[in-house]
């Protein structure tokens, strides 16, 4: 009876055992099989391309996530990428992966497993877009060269060819020299494609260094080859005045002539010299036998006779021409029926009476007829040989003419010579002064002639009143007409005068000097 009591317990707990690990177990019977949704059949990475889109996919689990697997299968081998095993949302889970792309992946493989030990796979097809090389730039040449110690210049024609892996959407060809960087249109024009072939006759030239060529792909690589230019250049022309000629303006007067002489020498030959007057813009060339040809001979001693002057020329031109075509230029100014001083120092009212060490005879008096300038007793005991005086008013520039008065002022008398104050004196010059306007002539101050100033619409210009424009506030640059007075001891001369600069001391602003040009009618 005992025996049977302790069978009937152990039975009992057995039982009891049973039934606590049924009421345990979950049961997931009803529940299905985890799903894998793609968002995309297929992924096809560009290996071209920085960026791609990541493979993206959501794992649906009704029993629960167990554990997500990530494989990457190349060549039929499979390698794990990545196990997830802990989810955030046991019944959902979204794969976001961008793995490092290459040529030999074939599939993307995911395992989901799901709490009922349920397991799903998927596989995704990757085709890969294999890397392109950037374009290729092949020169016909591995250089460019042009030697001028042939006698000639053969400019051989620029040819390369350009291929692309992908497609060519731009090619850009810059020259380099030393004009800076040039931009050479293609030929035959760019059309987009896997090829272009470039030929063209580009005239190089001495200073050229490089023809960089650049060219872009589809993707935005970018392949850059550069082909040297090595330019051989000789000398141009030299051309060197000789005996009494010089490169300083002829003065003379119309009507009569100059003989110029120039050695000239060419390390190819000379072709010709050719000899031309300039009138204004007119560039004429004179005909032989001023202007002379030549056999290639490389040092001539060459001299032009020139016809004889006219009053409307404004200089000679020489240009001598090497047997490649080059040529180097002299040009002489003419100055013709003209008095002329060029950048001649003046000084201002500080300087009326005793000049500075540094420039002696440097006053602020002029003279239309010396061309030069004269203290104030000059001035005095010779009144009519001044034509203008220079001063500078708080610093500005004033040109004046005699007859102006500065009231009191201790620059325009000097009691220790007798000499009053220039407001008391009679028999000064009344030079006339008018300001030059750019634009309103055909001339300017460089190339006036004799003609110019003697036109009728100078005079007339002269002859309207001056104002304060006329001759104050004038700058560096500018220029004046003037015509002396009747009385003057160059009477009623014309003229015009150019301030090339002035200075102004900066402890005293009517210290200072001048520099100016003038041309005078004779």
């Amino acid at each position: 009876m005992k025996i049977f009591k302790i069978i009937s317990c152990f039975v009992i707990a057995i039982l009891v055992m049973n039934s606590c690990k049924k009421k345990n177990e979950v049961d997931y019977s009803s529940t299905k099989a985890p799903e894998i949704s793609l968002i995309l059949d297929e992924i096809k990475p560009d290996l071209n391309k920085a960026d791609n889109i990541p493979l993206v996919c959501v794992i649906f689990s009704e029993a629960g996530l167990k554990s997500v697997k990530m494989k990457i299968v190349r060549q039929n081998v499979e390698s794990d990428f990545k196990e997830v095993t802990s989810f955030y949302d046991v019944n959902q889970y979204s794969v976001k992966e961008l793995p490092l792309w290459d040529e030999n992946m074939s599939f993307f493989k995911i395992i989901a497993t799901d709490r009922a030990d349920r397991t799903v796979e998927k596989l995704i097809p990757i085709s890969v877009i294999k890397y392109m090389a950037p374009p290729e730039i092949t020169f016909e040449k591995p250089e460019i060269v042009i030697d001028e110690n042939t006698g000639t210049i053969v400019i051989p024609r620029t040819k390369f060819s350009v291929k692309g892996a992908s497609k060519l959407t731009k090619v850009e060809v810059n020259l380099y020299g030393k004009a800076g960087i040039i931009s050479v249109p293609l030929s035959p024009a760019f059309a987009q494609g896997l090829t272009y072939d470039f030929d063209q006759e580009i005239l190089y030239k001495d200073g050229d260094n490089a023809l960089q060529v650049s060219a872009t792909d589809e993707y935005g690589k970018i392949k850059i080859e550069t082909l040297p230019i090595r330019y051989i250049a000789v000398p141009a022309p030299v051309i060197t005045a000789t005996g009494t000629t010089t490169l300083n303006p002829i003065i003379a007067n119309s009507g009569t002539s100059r003989t110029l002489t120039f050695n000239v020498t060419s390390a190819t030959g000379i072709n010709s010299i050719r000899v031309y007057k300039v009138e204004k813009s007119v560039v004429t060339e004179i005909p032989a036998p001023v202007s002379k040809t030549y056999n290639a001979e490389k040092n001539v001693d060459f001299s032009a006779e020139l016809p004889a002057f006219a009053a409307t020329n404004n200089g000679i031109r020489i240009v001598a021409f090497d047997q490649l075509g080059r040529s180097t230029q002299v040009d002489i100014k003419t100055i013709i029926d003209l008095n002329y001083s060029a950048s001649q120092r003046i000084g201002s009212q500080f300087y009326s009476k005793d000049a500075d060490p540094a420039y002696p005879g440097i006053y602020n008096f002029f003279s239309v007829k010396d061309l030069k300038t004269y203290n104030l007793s000059q001035f005095y005991a010779n009144k009519t040989n001044i034509d203008l005086y220079f001063y500078f008013f708080g610093g500005a520039v004033r040109i004046y003419t005699p007859i102006t008065n500065r009231p009191g002022e201790a620059w325009s008398s000097d009691p220790a010579n007798n000499v009053p104050l220039l407001e008391t004196w009679t028999g000064r010059n009344n030079t006339k002064i008018k300001k030059y306007v750019p634009g309103s002539y055909s001339f300017n101050f460089d190339d006036v002639t004799s003609t110019d100033l003697k036109t009728p619409a100078i005079q007339n210009y002269l002859n309207t009143a001056s104002t304060a424009t006329d001759f104050a506030g004038l700058v560096a640059g500018e220029s004046i007409f003037f015509q002396t007075s009747a009385l003057s001891t160059a009477p009623s001369k014309i003229g015009m005068m150019k301030i090339e600069s002035f200075t102004v001391d900066p402890t005293n602003n009517t210290k200072g000097f001048y520099i100016v040009s003038f041309k005078v009618i004779q």
